[in-house]
């Protein structure tokens, strides 16, 4: 019987509940039965499995380490894994975020043309370490995040068409309007 050995994995990163596909030959035979995919000790079940690929999904709990295919008298051991660390969830942001100089993650919850974000706050800051926290409250729809030379925040909001200004704690001026459905910004 051969030993199966995987030869490449893409990516090399990812978070709980992304999908990696491991490359390589006689990963999944009939001969060798049910393998299990696992990110360290973590296990993990294949989506597709065929003798040159599978397509694995990264379990919940899982950590970085070694991937590797175990089956029942055996094992491979593939390409050091990366599992992202989650820094806060709940989001919704269409377009990008921006990192501003202290290292804090500025990101938006979006929502649906129209949707005002649950609460009121639409603009979160994510610290460095994890954990978000309000920043602004009652844009609809803020969409795109850009900073400028001066580390000054500007947000597009794609429900009214406009290109605002952060100009302090909560507060924000217009300082583009009449642009339809404002989305990216640069």
């Amino acid at each position: 019987m051969t030993i199966p050995r995987i030869s490449r994995v893409h990516p090399l990163a990812g978070v709980e509940g992304g999908r990696v596909t491991i490359f390589g030959e006689h990963l999944c035979t009939a001969e060798r039965g049910q393998v299990t995919p696992q990110f360290e000790t973590v296990e993990s079940r294949p989506l597709v499995a065929s003798s040159g690929k599978m397509i694995v999904p990264i379990p919940d709990g899982a950590t970085s380490g070694f991937l590797q295919v175990v089956w029942p008298d055996g094992s491979t051991r593939g390409p050091f894994f990366e599992v992202a660390e989650k820094l806060a969830d709940e989001l919704h942001p269409v377009a990008n975020p921006v990192v501003d100089r202290d290292g804090w993650i500025v990101t938006t919850f979006s929502g649906s043309r129209g949707q005002a974000a649950p609460g009121g706050v639409s603009v979160f800051r994510i610290a460095p370490h994890g954990g978000s926290e309000p920043y602004l409250s009652d844009l609809v729809n803020p969409t795109a995040l850009a900073l400028d030379a001066a580390g000054t925040l500007f947000i597009s909001c794609r429900n009214d068409g406009t290109v605002r200004k952060v100009t302090g704690p909560g507060q924000t001026e217009i300082v583009a309007d009449g642009l339809g459905i404002a989305t990216g910004i640069a």
